[in-house]
């Protein structure tokens, strides 16, 4: 790839370098934003880009209603990813020697917390006294509850081809393949008393899709709701309605968790969270139905039942009453626009009972997770070669057992899950923590090409556990007060073959992360990461695939400045190469400027983002986080040539009331038509607006 200088890329890139110089001259603190680095790595090391509405709504969850560290268990602090086992421990002992924490500033005097680890902490954790238990009765639960109503409106500017009439050929025209309008819709309602008692309700329509008309007279295309209840003696919770489910490492059961090998990977020990109400608004997000934990001494028993219907792709139907009579696969993706998508809509009945019964000491953990799963009609994938260990069938049983184990400051961990036909999968993994400045983590898996379970996201490279043999090693030092460093490294293969893979393959990635607090107000973020994978070599000359080696480098720079109060610049850097046999060498490169303001005084917020890049092909494509409105994300993947900018502002005008708008463009140089299918754009740029409203009373 050579980058064109052109005057009109020199003007931007000026523009770049002028505003990162500028930011070198103040002081003052970080700001709260959401782990961008873990986003777009799930983003980037997954076949099938998942839907990360889970994700965020944990995150923003915890920002909105950080851990009161006067009130804080280990089951707490363990929430929080980047916090090893040891500085939980440490944190843990601090506030019982010395009573009530008024000032997160309290943290820096625990040994093995430094200045970065602190400043990470802020956003997700609180001072002061412990709130006092409200009397549980009905009348306080209704009166001295929260409220919280959030509006969001969405729209894409120009004109995609699947909202376009087309001609026939005969005087009429073929109405669109989107069934409905560019708009899209999503409302959330949610009621706390304390933690101890929430309800809550959710709904979104997707552009495209239908709203209060022929095949959608409900309104939304999907809805969420729960009821929960916490702490009541022996009761831990109760949930009635959409809820999470995740236990041990998310080999047995995993519907919430996304865990892939990547520097931050140091909390693959950490156990699942247990039952969760859920409000996502994700086809495959949560399960539905009633989800419950006993405590008993030293024992949880945790039961659940869900019914739920699911999209899926039809292969047969009965020819004489139309009924489904086998599905091929299961749809991710939630929309619900053409006659198609509408097709595969809640053409499955899934029905899910089970549960965990986990004993808990002070030095060890030991969990069970059982489930069975029933489908009213078969599941049957369309027979290849690289699918042929996939499940077949209308139900399915999936068993496993897994342990936590501490040695002073050393942890040891690991699951071991069997499904219905034989199949097993197991991860096992060691966590040593000699000092305070060092940490290292090793973990071996193994998931047969035969493991069959739909619920498990265990830690690993494939979007399904099974498949995968690997070995993980990271080690994380921090050498001086300011500085940290990681790396990591994993290897794997695939025993069976893969989709695009027609032959048992391997894969490597390795990497190496700096954090470096120049000044207070000064964070320097370095990276390199390489991958090398393989796939099917494509050669005109040959009539055959054959492997092919694809070798991935990537390196960042960024860096994080705080001008003022106020004001605060980053700066990024991204460059790419991918090298192969079939291909050659292909780079990309962007550069990216954030601008984040706050008004003195004044209750408005602003980012703003501009960025160029230059990729030779969609393989050399670079994922960007972007801040968006609350519970909203977004993360495009630049490739081409082009410009991509955006603007996101919120405004408080009073109490109670907070209003965001966002608006996003992308401008490519390169082509004429953006997007494609159904999506596609007549035109080299596509622009997308958000409004959001949150009421809280």
């Amino acid at each position: 790839m050579k980058i064109r200088y052109t005057r009109h890329f020199q003007y931007h890139f000026a523009v770049i370098i002028i505003l990162a110089i500028s930011g070198t001259v103040f002081s003052q603190e970080q700001p709260l934003h959401i782990p961008e680095d873990e986003v777009e790595q799930i983003l980037n090391n997954t076949e099938n880009p998942p839907d990360l509405t889970v994700l965020m709504e944990e995150q923003e969850e915890l920002l909105l209603h950080p851990i009161n560290l006067n009130r804080a268990s280990e089951e707490d602090l363990q929430k929080i990813s980047f916090l090893t086992l040891r500085q939980i421990r440490s944190i843990l002992t601090y506030i019982v020697k010395t009573g009530t924490v008024y000032s997160i500033h309290e943290l820096q005097s625990i040994e093995g917390l430094d200045s970065i680890t602190v400043s990470r902490l802020m956003p997700y954790v609180c001072a002061g006294m412990a709130e006092e238990n409200h009397s549980m009765k009905f009348r306080n639960i209704l009166s001295e509850g929260q409220s919280q109503l959030i509006l969001r409106f969405q729209q894409t500017l120009q004109q995609q081809k699947g909202y376009k009439s087309s001609e026939s050929g005969t005087s009429d025209s073929v109405s669109p393949v989107y069934q409905g309008s560019p708009q899209g819709y999503y409302f959330r309602y949610r009621y706390h008393f304390t933690d101890r008692f929430q309800a809550g309700i959710s709904g979104k329509k997707d552009p495209g899709e239908q709203f209060f008309r022929k095949n959608q007279r409900q309104g939304m295309d999907i809805y969420s709701a729960y009821i929960n209840l916490k702490d009541f003696g022996f009761l831990k919770n109760i949930i009635l309605g959409n809820f999470q489910a995740d236990f041990g490492q998310c080999l047995t059961l995993g519907t919430g968790r996304m865990m892939n090998t990547s520097l931050g990977s140091s909390d693959i020990i950490r156990p699942g969270g247990g039952f969760r109400p859920s409000l996502s608004t994700s086809s495959s997000g949560s399960m539905k139905g009633i989800a419950s934990t006993f405590r008993l001494g030293k024992f949880d028993i945790s039961a659940f039942y869900s019914k739920r219907k699911r999209d899926a792709t039809v292969r047969e139907r009965d020819p004489e009453t139309n009924r489904v009579i086998s599905v091929t696969s299961f749809q991710e993706t939630s929309y619900h626009r053409s006659e198609k998508e509408i097709e595969k809509r809640n053409t499955v009945v899934e029905q899910i009972t089970g549960g965990n019964i986990r004993y808990r000491h002070t030095f060890f953990s030991i969990g069970m997770t059982a489930f069975h799963s029933q489908w009213d009609v078969r599941i049957a994938p369309l027979e290849h070669m690289y699918n042929k260990y996939s499940f077949r069938g209308n139900s399915n049983i999936n068993a496993g057992a897994d342990f936590k184990v501490r040695f002073s400051d050393h942890y040891g961990f690991g699951e071991f899950s069997i499904s219905q036909n034989g199949g097993k999968a197991w991860l096992i993994g060691v966590q040593i923590n000699p000092e305070d400045e060092i940490l290292f983590l090793l973990a071996v898996r193994n998931y047969d090409r035969d493991f069959q379970n739909f619920f498990a996201h265990g830690f690993g490279r494939n979007s399904q556990s099974a498949n995968e043999q690997g070995i993980f090693f990271s080690v994380r030092s921090r050498p001086a007060n300011g500085i940290e460093l990681s790396g990591f490294v994993d290897a794997c293969r695939f025993p069976w073959l893969k989709y695009r893979v027609d032959f048992p393959s391997s894969a490597t990635e390795c990497g190496l992360i700096s954090d470096i607090r120049v000044k207070q107000d000064f964070l320097l973020n370095i990276q390199c990461r390489y991958r090398y994978s393989e796939i099917n070599g494509t050669f005109p000359e040959e009539k055959m695939h054959r492997p092919v080696g694809q070798n991935h480098l990537s390196i960042r720079f960024k860096t994080n400045i705080v001008i003022s109060p106020s004001l605060q610049i980053g700066n990024r850097i991204d460059w790419v190469r991918n090298r192969s046999e079939s291909s050659g060498k292909r780079n990309g490169i962007s550069f990216l400027q954030d601008i984040q303001w706050k008004s003195a005084g004044k209750p408005v917020n602003v980012s703003f983002r501009y960025a160029l890049f230059d990729s030779d092909s969609y393989e050399e494509r670079i994922c960007t986080y972007e801040r968006d409105v609350l519970y909203g994300y977004s993360s495009p993947f630049l490739d081409g040539k082009g410009i991509r900018c955006y603007l996101l502002i919120s405004w408080t005008p009073f109490h109670g009331l907070t209003i965001w708008g966002k608006a996003g463009n992308s401008w490519y140089s390169d082509r004429t038509v953006t997007g494609s299918g159904d999506d596609e754009i007549n035109g080299p740029q596509k622009t997308e607006v958000r409004l959001q409203a949150q009421f809280k009373w």
